[in-house]
């Protein structure tokens, strides 16, 4: 049976001993005839497989081989084959052509025929080859998808053993235009949907504007929205199972954020993770490195590396999940993941139901939404970057600029860790006005901006005021003290002569104008934190009355031996005796004359 003309031009490289016909490949075998006589014969190897290009990296490295796989159903698939696992896991390689739907005798001989095959089949055209999604150098030239397909001014392929996690479902469902008509849709109007979906937009511009990657953590009671935000955010790139989960382990979240490079990270359910590692992921995965390891050889290989925005979800913050393993977070770690508490909306995380009945159904319809038309949205954005990219480059800096200025008129005087967070959420918003400018979303000017402006005061409002983290972490920190042992611990100074009681586990004295701390309680305030430095954000704040000259401790002298004792200033804390009653830890909320 003669070659099917329109096979011919996939056979270019194909080696002797091998040839394409419309059921698949075939090979020749060496048999003997009734006499004894050698013979050859063409034996079905396979259904329909051809390598149409080899790759490799910039470095001319990493070698591959571009396969394309015809299934069952006549849907041709495309994986590009590490050449290395041809020599060290042939097992895996027909294993995965198997998965995409090559069908084979699964006989060895048939199986090292096959690798035999693919490792000698060597076509004259050529593509370069990235380990990741996304931009595919620092040039930002060329955005490589999760179908293997790309974006820009170069073929560049996905070379991997296989897509990790969500990266897989990295395929776009429906239409572009159905997806701007219901997802982007029913975003208006919800500032916590608009702000998700730009953050998922977010991941194409931190490259190229030079940003780190971060993220957000939506907060708050179960059942009230969080999840259906995520999934609408998911839908910017790929299928509703675009996302992960907290309880994968730290070596597993490091696979998926490489995949998922320059796209977005979505991760539900905080409370899945021990608290142990939620702050090292956290950060791991919004600093955009993974850890160094050891190869085969004992020689040092190079860590991962990504950046991506990151959305995350759960009932409670990061600061109560590592508090459940006994530990704080960093301001670094604060500022890179941000805690939105976003359920107490008028309807759980939704403000605007778009003529639904309820949250429920005003959720499902969400979801039903961002399950029909998906994918779309974040590669759309990409090609109209790529367009023109120097103008809207700039565009994308004026809309940072607009952003950090709006800001700053809503937030005066904020801390450098507050400053960050602008920066982050600017990013944020400039993702969401450049997708209004380039017609996906329907948005109209200036509504992602004004939906970050929200978030920024959902996030002050959170952390309990604008001033840097650990200011904030040492007033907190002494309010909640003196609210939950401002009687019990504490001698009245006011009281005289048999009046006054005994207390047990004395943390000091007070008096009309102050508290008086001895050194122990006082580290016990700033247990697991920084004395030194709490003590200066005290001092600064105006609650710390100092001591004669350098000493922060002064002596109290009504007080027999005169002990050195830290002063906190009673009307700085806005507390009279009626509130300094025992109280359980939930109930410690803070002053909002604090801030």
């Amino acid at each position: 049976m003669p070659i099917n003309p329109q096979n011919t031009r996939h056979a270019d490289g194909l080696p002797a001993g091998f040839r394409l016909r419309p059921d698949g490949v075939e090979h020749e075998v060496n048999e003997r005839d009734e006499g004894g006589n050698p013979v050859k014969q063409w034996v079905h190897l396979c259904s329909p497989l051809r390598v149409t290009s080899l790759a490799r990296d910039g470095h001319g490295e990493a070698w591959g081989r571009v396969i394309e796989v015809t299934d069952p159903d006549n849907v041709v698939h495309r994986w590009t084959l590490p050449a290395e696992l041809l020599a060290t896991n042939p097992v895996e390689v027909v294993g995965r052509l198997v998965g995409l739907g090559l069908r084979l005798p699964l006989q060895p001989s048939t199986r090292a025929t096959l690798v035999s095959l693919l490792n000698r089949w060597s076509p004259t055209c050529r593509v370069r080859s990235t380990p990741h999604l996304g931009w595919a150098d620092d040039t930002c030239s060329t955005f490589v998808l999760g179908d293997g397909s790309s974006i820009g001014s170069e073929q560049v392929v996905l070379q991997s053993r296989t897509p990790a996690g969500p990266a897989a479902q990295m395929r776009p469902g429906g239409t572009l235009e159905g997806w701007r008509d219901g997802v982007a849709t029913l975003a208006i109007g919800n500032p916590v949907l608009l702000a998700s979906i730009s953050v998922a937009l977010a991941g194409p511009l931190l490259l190229p504007l030079g940003q780190d990657g971060g993220g957000v953590h939506l907060r708050g009671e179960s059942s009230r929205g969080k999840t259906t935000a995520l999934a609408a955010a998911g839908s910017v790139w790929g299928s509703p199972a675009f996302k992960a989960t907290w309880r994968a382990t730290s070596n597993g979240l490091e696979s998926i954020a490489a995949a998922c490079n320059s796209t977005a990270l979505l991760l539900d359910e905080m409370s899945e993770v021990d608290g142990r590692a939620a702050g090292e992921v956290a950060y791991m995965v919004s600093n955009g490195t993974g850890k160094a390891r050891a190869a085969r050889d004992g020689s040092s290989r190079s860590a991962a590396r990504w950046r991506l925005a990151f959305i995350s979800t759960g009932e409670i913050g990061l600061a109560d999940k590592m508090a459940e393993a006994n530990r704080r977070p960093m301001a670094g770690q604060a500022v890179r993941l941000l805690d939105l508490h976003v359920t107490d909306r008028r309807y759980g995380v939704f403000d605007y139901l778009h003529c639904q009945p309820t949250g429920d159904a005003f959720a499902r319809r969400l979801a039903e939404a961002a399950a029909s038309d998906y994918g779309h949205a974040g590669p759309a954005l990409v090609r109209w970057l790529l367009e023109d990219k120097a103008t809207r480059l700039a565009a994308a800096a004026a809309h940072l600029e607009a952003f950090r200025h709006a800001a700053s008129d809503r937030v005066s005087d904020a801390g450098p860790q507050v400053q960050r967070v602008i920066n982050r959420l600017a990013v944020f918003a400039a993702a969401g006005e450049l997708a209004s400018d380039a017609g996906i979303t329907g948005w109209a000017a200036g509504a992602a901006t004004a939906a970050m402006l929200d978030m920024l005061q959902v996030w002050i409002h959170g952390r309990g005021g604008k001033g840097d983290a650990e200011a904030v972490d040492a007033l907190q920190r002494v309010q909640h003290f003196l609210l939950k042992h401002g009687d019990s611990r504490f001698e009245d100074l006011t009281v005289f002569g048999d009046d006054r009681r005994t207390v047990p586990n004395r943390a000091g004295w007070r008096d009309s104008q102050c508290f008086h701390l001895h050194a122990e309680a006082m580290a016990e305030v700033f247990q697991g934190g920084n004395l030194r430095a709490g003590l200066k954000a005290l001092l600064a704040a105006g609650w710390l009355q100092p001591g004669d000259s350098s000493h922060l401790a002064a002596r109290l002298s009504t007080v027999p031996g005169r002990p050195r004792v830290y002063r906190i200033v009673r009307s700085a804390l806005g507390l009279d005796d009626s509130e300094l009653v025992e109280r359980p830890a939930a109930q410690q909320e803070s002053s909002s004359a604090l801030f």
